[in-house]
């Protein structure tokens, strides 16, 4: 557009916002007003949430060992008994696996199942009790195992105490999320990180092949708002906004305190369905 007069001027700046948001809604995302679009312009840090967002949130079992006297079967039983009243994303592929086997759980069989989220499960299978969840849980409850680092999610099983094995399982990169990174990195973007609650090898895993300038790892969601709220300073030092993408708030998964976090105070934020 040419602007010739004052008049032109006037009509000419709300014209370029409405034309950025349509073309943007074409696309699939929707802004809610034209400050949000200054703000984005002045975006130089981006927070990744990790499963949903970077990854597919497919979780499928990768591997199951158990060194300790009992057959994969076996410790794949036990597992899925635990797990088997959770809707979390990593119990869902220990169930689906089991199943997939032709197998099933006695459900009268397991009493007292007790969560304690983002760490383990606890339940009475049986005359056994069993524990599924990751390393901090087996310090946790001081229970010896040889090998704490994985490049992968990891649920680790006890049962009557004792260490009885692990199931590895993978969350694939989404195949445009390379991309995404570079093209955040070409249109200016100083600092792109990441929050996961995976543990630091699987999470330095995925930040290596994206090429992230860093990741927050171990956390549980309330720590998730606490290290946003801490990079969120630091942006508004520079007095810069800070982007945050995430999977959708509908999300089955999204955490309790997200959902009660006060997301209006967000100056540019992301959700992908």
């Amino acid at each position: 557009m040419v602007i010739s007069c004052p008049c032109a001027l006037v009509v000419s700046i709300p014209l370029g916002y409405f034309g950025g948001i349509g073309r943007a809604s074409r696309r699939g995302i929707l802004v809610k007003g034209s400050n949000f679009i200054d703000a984005l312009a002045a975006v130089k840090t981006v927070v990744f949430d990790k499963t949903g967002t970077l990854t597919k949130d497919v979780f499928k079992v990768q591997e199951v060992v158990s060194p300790n006297g009992f057959s994969k079967a076996q410790l794949l039983e036990f597992a899925a008994a635990a797990e088997y009243q959770s809707n979390h994303p990593i119990a869902t592929s220990i169930l689906t696996l089991f199943k997939k086997n032709g197998s099933k759980i006695d459900t009268s069989k397991v009493f007292d199942h007790t969560g304690f989220s983002g760490k383990w499960v606890t339940a009475r299978y049986g005359d056994h009790t069993v524990m599924v969840g990751n390393d901090k849980f087996l310090h946790h409850q001081a229970i010896d195992h040889s090998r704490c680092d994985f490049e992968s999610t990891v649920a680790h099983v006890a049962v009557d105490g004792k260490y009885a094995g692990y199931i590895t399982i993978g969350d694939e990169i989404k195949p445009d999320a390379a991309e995404a990174i570079r093209s955040l990195k070409a249109q200016g973007i100083d600092h792109i990180a990441m929050l996961t609650g995976e543990n630091a090898c699987a999470a330095e895993a995925v930040a290596k092949r994206l090429k992230l300038d860093s990741f927050y790892a171990d956390l549980l969601p309330e720590n998730k708002v606490e290290i946003f709220e801490r990079l969120r300073e630091g942006t508004r030092r520079m007095e810069q906004p800070l982007l945050l993408v995430m999977a959708s708030m509908m999300h089955p998964q999204l955490p309790e305190p997200m959902l009660a976090w006060p997301w209006e105070r967000l100056e540019a934020m992301l959700l992908l369905r």
